[in-house]
């Protein structure tokens, strides 16, 4: 369905949604945020100490997760 489809109801609950979630960091983003290379971001990933979802075969990761991650504090599981 495309955005433009939704009735009043569903388009306030997508905005609901966005809010909660705020913007989303590609890998590249992560990189210039914590100052290394995108090789060590998508090694976090790996080790499970960075946590994202893909999306159209991207990882994404919230600005929660970042200040997760850059706080020291773990990963959920």
């Amino acid at each position: 369905m495309i955005y433009t489809e939704l009735n009043e109801a569903e388009r306030a609950e997508a905005e609901a949604f966005r809010a909660e979630v705020g913007k989303l960091y590609d890998v590249r983003q992560v990189a210039l945020i914590l100052s290394v290379s995108t090789r060590t971001v998508n090694n976090y990933i790996k080790s499970g100490r960075l946590q994202g979802v893909k999306i159209g075969g991207k990882w994404r990761f919230t600005g929660a997760e970042l200040q997760r991650f850059l706080s020291g504090g773990a990963a959920d599981e």
